[in-house]
C-alpha cells in the first residue's frame, strides 16, 4: 500500500508519517526484498 494512503489513512501528511515512522521497519522488510529479488533477473549493461 502506499504510503500516501497510509498517511491519509491515519489522519496527517505524508511528511508527518515519514518523520513519525521512518524508525520503524516491519520484520517482513528483508524477506519482501529477498522475494523481490529473487523473482526478478539483474538487468546487465
Amino acid at each position: 500500500m502506499p504510503v500516501a494512503n497510509i498517511a491519509e489513512a491515519m489522519g496527517h501528511t505524508i511528511e508527518v508519517h515519514l518523520s513519525s515512522y521512518a524508525r520503524f521497519t516491519p520484520d517482513a522488510t528483508a524477506d519482501l526484498y529477498a522475494q523481490v529479488n529473487e523473482s526478478k533477473p539483474l538487468k546487465r549493461n
